[in-house]
């Protein structure tokens, strides 16, 4: 699957309004970014950006960047668990890689 940024700025947009009350700011407060949440209309996030934004909020890597399953990870641990989240940022790096590796030979074979 090709990177769709629309797609990733309107998960942005359902975890403001669902996590934040509706505020930008709040968001940004959150995952100590600033503009972040303006910033990702236009601009691809950092794959730290995307690990903090699933540590922070507890959505899933796959609704965040796929729009596939459900918005909220199922609890898989206890919290601050350094190996759990250590796998999480593993598998998100794993799956951003895959997206960009797919996009990248889309635009080859174009």
């Amino acid at each position: 699957m090709e990177w769709n940024q629309e797609l990733f700025y309107n998960n942005i947009k359902q975890i403001i309004k669902i996590c934040c009350n509706g505020k930008a700011l709040a968001f940004n407060e959150k995952i100590k970014s600033r503009d972040a949440a303006t910033r990702w209309r236009n601009k691809k996030p950092s794959i730290n950006s995307i690990a903090t934004i699933i540590h922070v909020f507890g959505v899933s890597i796959d609704w965040l960047v796929e729009g596939q399953g459900e918005m909220f990870a199922k609890e898989e641990s206890s919290g601050e668990d350094a190996a759990y989240w250590r796998d999480k940022y593993l598998e998100c790096v794993e799956t951003l890689n895959r997206v960009l590796l797919e996009h990248r030979d889309a635009k080859g074979k174009g």
